[in-house]
């Protein structure tokens, strides 16, 4: 049986085993993944002794916060069998509301890591082509799936929005995609396609880009209150962010590729045939073909 108390971020187990007439106090340490992209909802909680106080933990056990029960992580930072074990044995005696508190410390956690986390750290494969070429439009819980979500209610019926943007390096656009999710406890309320705006959120116009079906609330009222609360603020800077995040992610790969190419080169330089095939696969001789960059970027160092 255990016992568990929480004081704001901080939480004390007192554990006890009947068969075994074992008591056992802890005091808590909560270990979360530092990676502000990751979808994970898992946290590790270590146990030190609450007398000795000891520099290492006695045990560390682990929960998935979105199916409230125990695992047993890989990697790294593995849980032993007794580990997991012990985790399931307090996990049982969790009430709703320690679930709740923990779920807090997690989301308030990741919410300062996307905050205070440097652009350059941020490790997010971007689809590229598809924004570039296609104009695809990327979610701001996509890339951070633990930020606070925007919320509106009006008549008793709360509203999710889900805000994606465009991110083309060529686009100035002040626009967000906006679908407008209809919940009445915690279900979706219209049970079918739910309504998309385009929103400018500095000149505040919108279009409607899916209806929906039987909307609950006109666009109108909805977007009235969007401004009312200010929403327009936080969807220019979740634009501004995600365009800095993809601005460095574009560098990133484009220095990448240019790194690809050069193995080649660096073999043309050796050959001494200038009628060997070139070793890019065009077919072409390399006088005709690659050999021709290195000669144009050696001209232009020279100038």
């Amino acid at each position: 049986m255990s016992k568990i108390n929480f004081s704001d971020n901080t939480m004390t187990i007192d554990y006890i085993d009947e068969e075994k007439e074992f008591t056992k106090k802890w005091y808590t340490q909560f270990d979360i993944c530092q990676n502000p992209t990751c979808a994970c909802r898992n946290i590790t909680i270590e146990l030190y002794d609450i007398d000795q106080k000891e520099k290492e933990p006695e045990r560390r056990i682990s929960f998935d916060l979105l199916k409230q029960k125990a695992v047993m992580p890989e990697g790294k930072n593995k849980s032993s069998t007794e580990d997991f074990q012990l985790a399931e044995l307090i996990a049982y005696d969790f009430s709703k509301e320690n679930w709740i508190h923990l779920q807090k410390i997690f989301f308030n956690y990741k919410k300062k890591l996307i905050n205070s986390t440097p652009i350059d750290q941020l490790n997010y494969s971007f689809p590229m082509k598809k924004i570039e070429r296609d104009g695809l439009m990327i979610g701001y819980y996509e890339i951070f799936p633990h930020a606070e979500k925007l919320w509106l209610e009006l008549n008793n019926v709360h509203y999710l929005l889900d805000d994606q943007y465009c991110l083309r390096s060529t686009c100035k656009c002040t626009h967000t995609m906006l679908t407008i999710i209809a919940l009445r406890d915690d279900q979706n309320a219209l049970k079918a396609n739910d309504l998309v705006l385009m929103f400018d959120y500095n000149t505040k116009a919108f279009e409607i880009a899916a209806p929906g079906y039987e909307n609950i609330a006109k666009p109108k009222v909805l977007v009235k209150e969007i401004m009312r609360i200010g929403l327009s603020k936080i969807f220019k800077a979740r634009h501004i962010k995600l365009r800095s995040i993809y601005k460095h992610f574009r560098k990133k790969k484009q220095k990448s590729l240019k790194k690809r190419k050069s193995p080649a080169l660096s073999i043309i330089k050796k050959r001494t045939g200038r009628n060997d095939p070139c070793p890019c696969g065009s077919g072409k001789k390399i006088k005709q073909c690659c050999l021709q960059s290195i000669s144009l970027g050696k001209n232009k160092r020279n100038r």
